[in-house]
């Protein structure tokens, strides 16, 4: 498994809450159960981190591929500077990032978009099928990893979706999270980030071959 090491620069991602987004820090201490992080401040003031907070840690490693796993908040101390203690993650949850994935294009692509109803209601894929309801959009950028989408409503962080995105001819469909609220347009138009969380690769790679084709081309006409 691979871990940063202690004094390397880390990136802490909450993942909820009024404080939710990435920050910048170092690992303070590092043990065979344990983490720490120095805390991240944000204009003079610490980013409040309470104990069981769910957190993301991301971290680039000698070959340039980034890695990245979900921890949690075991409590506070100081040192030199006040320092946030995460739980060691397991091996098989530190997974790498495939930075092309990342690689983002302003792009109005149009999509249709469900609600899916919460796991906890228990409904079989049947029962889920009669429940959705599709809604005609568009993105307003689009990576292989996830997109800004215009929505018509605000919907809250964690909601998932179904997507039909109709890229080049072809139905892609693609199961997302809403992660953040980008930005309010409009009374009732609103950007809302999503993460793919299940695609099929071929269609990824379809969504990131058009991404790089876009670019070459706008870059031939002078607009990139």
């Amino acid at each position: 498994m691979r871990l940063p090491k202690i004094n390397q620069k880390v990136e802490l991602k909450v993942l909820s809450g009024p404080w939710r987004g990435a920050y910048s820090t170092y690992i303070a201490d590092l043990d065979s159960r344990t983490l720490s992080v120095a805390q991240p401040m944000v204009g003079g003031m610490a980013v409040p981190l309470p104990r069981n907070e769910e957190v993301e840690l991301e971290f680039i490693i000698e070959n340039g591929d980034r890695l990245h796993f979900t921890t949690r908040v075991l409590g506070h101390y100081v040192q030199v500077v006040p320092v946030i203690t995460l739980a060691m993650p397991s091996p098989d949850s530190v997974t790498r990032h495939q930075l092309r994935d990342f690689v983002r294009l302003d792009a109005n692509i149009p999509l249709y978009y469900a609600i899916k109803p919460p796991a906890s209601e228990g409904l079989s894929p049947d029962e889920e099928d009669k429940r959705k309801v599709f809604h005609k959009s568009h993105t307003i950028d689009i990576s292989g990893s996830g997109a800004q989408i215009l929505f018509k409503e605000s919907h809250p962080v964690g909601t998932m979706l179904d997507i039909v995105l109709q890229l080049e001819g072809m139905n892609l469909p693609i199961t997302a999270q809403i992660v953040r609220i980008v930005q309010q347009v409009k009374p009732k138009e609103v950007w809302l980030g999503v993460r793919f969380t299940k695609v099929e690769e071929r269609y990824r790679e379809r969504i990131i071959r058009y991404i790089f084709n876009e670019q070459r081309a706008r870059r031939q006409k002078g607009l990139m």
